[in-house]
């Protein structure tokens, strides 16, 4: 290990690491234009930034192969039921290596049996999902010297969500409600909640139940607290006759407060006997180890990172989720940016270009039609397209054509098999535009070079279609409406009078012709 090392102190220091200007394609660049692509990544960098990762997973025991977690052969419809001592046996395991009082009785059976019965596919999403906010759990909850164990109160709280909202409006992985986070130093005004930043609600929950164990050094009580209130709990205390134990004062707590703690010993028992209930995690898409964090020194918006790397506005949202308006401000303090390692390099190579970038189109046209689930063929694009090739040419990029011909930039990626936002001039890419749009390119501009190529198909005359209604719903898109009916987007705007696709809101009814 010390001779790689050494190894690797070397090259970089010979600047081995670096391709030489005279080898590399020349690329376009202008003062008021990106890039055509982005500045790659060099490969041996992004290779040593592997190596960060890479004794983490070698050490890991997570896996989502059934094989290997199906250790007493169930049956794939199994469902295990189990005695009230075995139960008891395994929870007093538990009990044994935690300070947390882990006690098994009716009431704990009682959500034993909704977690590991009832909710049996939400416990598997909650398995994988454990290996995305876990790792920071754990860290924070070590440091401020709480319970390990205690991770698992975030599934009761929020069910690992953290764009999670109560009732009461508590919100986040660990549910704070305004008036707690304030007080807990978090900042809460028009552009940022940390309310819903993992880590900053991580240290707030911790820096709370600190707070709390060194008022009733007990963590059942302080569970009781995080839910109900030291008030509540107080009250509790003196109701039962000055009694300290929480199985004592529960008959005295809120009604909700009455299972909450048992709902955290039975989420604990699961997690940690899943195999026994044959249940296993799915795989999550994103781990803790995959991602990373850049402090940004200056105002950006989504939009702008997006349109320059590969991934998009709801991902960037996913992985910064306290940003409420898409946009991290800047007022002298370093903002924390999450992105996936592999795009960390990207970000930092071509931070002019994204910090430059802006919006050359009607943002809310583009926001209509970015959208990650796309057709993924030309055979499910909507009749009466026209096939069109589109030359790449000096200052051009990605984002730029696909809002010059109407279309989204993951459309464009995805008709062309393009893995990144890296064009060259002269490239060649392939654009499906409705057919009407064609013809009234050919009579603005008769002259354009860019010519249609085919016709996927004739649009079916009017006479022998039908006008259905369609219910808009929660997370629709004219894009996915269009798709859905094999329709165009324009063709849907015309039948409904839409000038402002911004007013179409979930119930809203539209008419749609299908032949």
């Amino acid at each position: 290990m010390k001779n790689f090392r050494f190894l690797m102190y070397s090259l970089l220091v010979s600047g081995l690491f670096y391709q030489p200007a005279a080898a590399q394609e020349e690329y376009t660049e202008t003062p008021e234009d990106p890039p055509t692509g982005i500045i790659s990544d060099d490969p041996i960098l992004e290779m040593i930034d592997s190596l960060a990762t890479s004794r983490y997973f070698e050490c890991s025991d997570f896996t989502t192969d059934t094989a290997i977690l199906n250790i007493y052969h169930f049956a794939p419809d199994s469902v295990p039921d189990y005695s009230d001592e075995v139960y008891a046996s395994r929870i007093s395991k538990l009990n044994a290596t935690s300070p947390f009082p882990f006690e098994y009785n009716e009431t704990v059976k009682k959500y034993i049996d909704f977690y590991a019965f009832k909710k049996r596919n939400y416990m598997s999403r909650m398995l994988g999902l454990a290996e995305l906010y876990f790792p920071l759990f754990e860290e924070t909850l070590d440091k401020y010297q709480i319970p390990l164990e205690i991770k698992y109160l975030a599934i009761v709280e929020s069910a690992l969500n953290p764009f999670a909202v109560s009732r009461a409006k508590a919100a986040g992985l660990w549910q704070f409600m305004y008036k707690t986070g304030k007080m807990y130093d978090m900042r809460i005004d028009s552009y940022i909640d940390e309310r819903y930043d993992p880590y900053r609600e991580t240290i707030a929950a911790c820096e709370y139940m600190q707070d709390m164990y060194n008022m009733y050094g007990d963590w059942a009580l302080v569970l009781a607290s995080y839910n109900a209130g030291p008030g509540n709990v107080n009250k509790a205390i003196r109701r039962s006759g000055g009694k300290t134990n929480f199985w004592d004062i529960m008959a005295y707590l809120p009604k909700e407060t009455q299972g909450y703690v048992p709902a955290y010993i039975a989420v604990s028992y699961v997690m940690n006997y899943s195999s026994e209930h044959n249940i296993y995690p799915l795989a999550p898409r994103i781990t803790y180890h995959s991602l990373d964090t850049l402090m940004i020194h200056q105002e950006l918006k989504f939009d702008q990172i997006a349109a320059i790397l590969d991934i998009s506005e709801d991902e960037l949202r996913f992985l910064n989720p306290s940003y409420k308006k898409n946009i991290i401000p800047y007022a002298g303090d370093p903002m924390r940016l999450v992105l996936p390692n592999e795009l960390i390099g990207d970000f930092i190579n071509n931070q002019d270009t994204i910090f430059n970038w802006s919006p050359v189109s009607d943002p809310v046209k583009d926001k209509l039609l970015v959208k990650l689930d796309i057709a993924k063929d030309v055979e499910e694009l909507p009749n009466g397209n026209v096939k069109k090739t589109h030359i790449v040419k000096k200052g051009e990029y990605v984002s730029l054509i696909a809002r010059n011909y109407g279309v989204s930039a993951e459309s464009i990626k995805t008709w062309n098999n393009l893995k990144t936002n890296y064009l060259k001039v002269g490239q060649k890419l392939i654009v499906y535009l409705p057919e009407s749009e064609v013809e009234k390119e050919k009579k603005d501009d008769p002259n354009a070079n860019d010519v249609a190529e085919s016709k996927t198909q004739e649009t079916k005359s009017a006479d022998t279609k039908k006008t259905i209604i369609h219910t808009i719903q929660k997370g629709d898109t004219l894009w996915d409406i269009a798709n859905r009916y094999r329709v165009s987007i324009d063709m849907i705007k015309k039948w409904n009078n839409i000038t402002n696709v911004k007013g179409l809101k979930p119930g809203d009814r539209i008419k749609i012709q299908v032949g």
